[in-house]
């Protein structure tokens, strides 16, 4: 049986709220100051006192199920659209399900990660294209000094920086600061990005 329009948009509305549940479980982290793999306990292993222990712990463990989840669910996103567009090939041209997602803008491009930099450490890649980084976006980036500024206002706090790896989209949260004597506070080369 094929796929109908209504079950599309289903999906594609689950597939909102997922990534909205996501955006607020990272947002847990970043007011706590704290990534995906920071330690909960201090230096004698009692739990930390400069953070909800309880809130980064349950955000983490949702971040890991919801990302799951939203992998699951883009692959039946992606099915079913093929599935509908087999099934209707006249309706997709002339009556198109979903609109095409806009493509976002393009910032900026990473490259020469270093061995053991902020960059490597939250898992910037090679080859990711920043699509949004701290406050800039595609709606208010000017140029590549808006992303140097963004990162120097947060240095030792993290930053949500969503990136465009292949055909992904990730969100990572990127901790500026210095790591070693003239290396600067990402340990990357960020360069124009061809749009």
């Amino acid at each position: 049986m094929g796929v109908t329009r209504g079950e599309l948009l289903a999906l594609e509305e689950e597939k909102r709220q997922i990534e909205k549940e996501l955006d607020d479980a990272f947002l847990v982290l970043t007011n706590n100051n704290v990534g995906m793999d920071d330690p909960l306990v201090d230096a004698d292993d009692y739990p930390r006192a400069d953070i909800s222990v309880y809130e980064v712990r349950h955000a983490r463990t949702k971040i890991i199920r919801l990302r799951n989840d939203l992998n699951n669910l883009t692959e039946r996103l992606s099915n079913a659209l093929a599935n509908y567009h087999q099934a209707h090939p006249a309706d997709s041209i002339t009556n198109p399900v979903v609109q095409p997602v806009k493509k976002r803008r393009r910032l900026a491009k990473v490259d020469f990660i270093e061995e053991g930099s902020p960059a490597a450490v939250c898992g910037l890649q090679n080859g990711d294209f920043i699509l949004e980084i701290g406050n800039v976006s595609g709606h208010n980036f000017k140029g590549l000094d808006d992303i140097a500024n963004a990162i120097k206002s947060s240095e030792n706090f993290y930053m949500k920086v969503v990136v465009e790896r292949g055909a992904e989209t990730k969100r990572i949260n990127l901790k500026p600061q210095n790591w070693g004597p003239n290396k600067g506070l990402l340990g990357c080369k960020i360069m124009t990005a061809p749009n």
